[in-house]
């Protein structure tokens, strides 16, 4: 094994890490929809409403 395939092996292990507990939060339903998320969070920092819908609104 080269050095760039050892980064790449190395790389796609420190993501794992990061998938694994957000998985445990989807089985144990600890998460919120994008659009609910982001509508508390543009409150919560006084932002504009910004749609960008492809619906044409």
């Amino acid at each position: 094994m080269n050095a760039k395939e050892n980064e790449k092996i190395s790389n796609a292990l420190s993501l794992l890490k990061f998938l694994i507990p957000a998985e445990e939060d989807i089985k144990e339903i600890r998460y919120k929809e994008a659009r609910s998320f982001f509508q508390e969070f543009k409150i919560e920092k006084n932002m504009k409403s910004i749609c960008y819908s492809n619906k044409g609104n």
